[in-house]
């Protein structure tokens, strides 16, 4: 017990540097951890599928607007999982479609406790739509004109977790590689607890 709450509280203090992401964003991580972290692929048993779609501030031109769709299954004679990923996500002047496959291979340590490792590849495309250009955009930006838009790119991902019914804890690496591009020490951490008092269970 003393352990795992040294642990979670590391985790929660721990800041890490990285360079700018241009990434979707997720409010719902929490139930579907899948989504920020492929080594989660297979976490329950059966096929899972989900479809998240977002719209925010409606009523508005140019407003945010994301679909994720994606489904993932454990396959256990194997100790392995797979998985693949629809990401669409437009902000403003700006479009992201992705499309991802995802393998993971688990390793029990006990009967309810496991390592998952796990590679994710596929293709990214971002474009950039001069038209929908807003105020709090320089057109003179170097960037708006740099190969890194209007193009289409390989892209790999990687993550771990430790999963038990007491806890899960992950950490991927969403953008590894993309294109020709170096890696990226972008790093996503994800620590959580399973707490049970009585009949209601509380998972901070």
């Amino acid at each position: 017990m003393q352990l795992r709450t040294l642990l979670l509280l590391v985790l929660a203090w721990v800041s890490v540097t990285a360079r700018a992401q241009q990434l979707p964003t997720y409010n719902m991580y929490a139930q579907n951890l899948f989504t920020i972290n492929p080594a989660f692929a297979g976490y329950w048993q059966g096929t899972n599928g989900y479809l998240y779609a977002k719209s925010i501030f409606n009523g508005l031109p140019n407003t945010p607007q994301q679909l994720d769709l994606g489904v993932h299954q454990a396959i256990e004679t194997m100790q392995a999982a797979f998985g693949g990923r629809l990401v669409i996500d437009e902000r403003s002047a700006f479009q992201t479609f992705q499309l991802s496959a995802t393998a993971s291979y688990k390793l029990p340590v006990t009967r309810e406790q496991l390592f998952s490792v796990a590679l994710e590849a596929g293709f990214v495309n971002r474009s950039f739509n001069p038209l929908e250009i807003n105020d709090f955009t320089d057109p003179n930006d170097p960037v708006l004109s740099s190969e890194y838009y209007n193009q289409t790119n390989f892209r790999f991902a990687a993550g771990v977790a430790y999963i038990s019914p007491m806890m899960e804890i992950g950490v991927s690496m969403p953008q590894l590689i993309e294109g020709g591009e170096r890696i990226n020490p972008h790093i996503n951490a994800f620590a959580a607890g399973n707490f049970f008092t009585g009949e209601f269970p509380i998972k901070p």
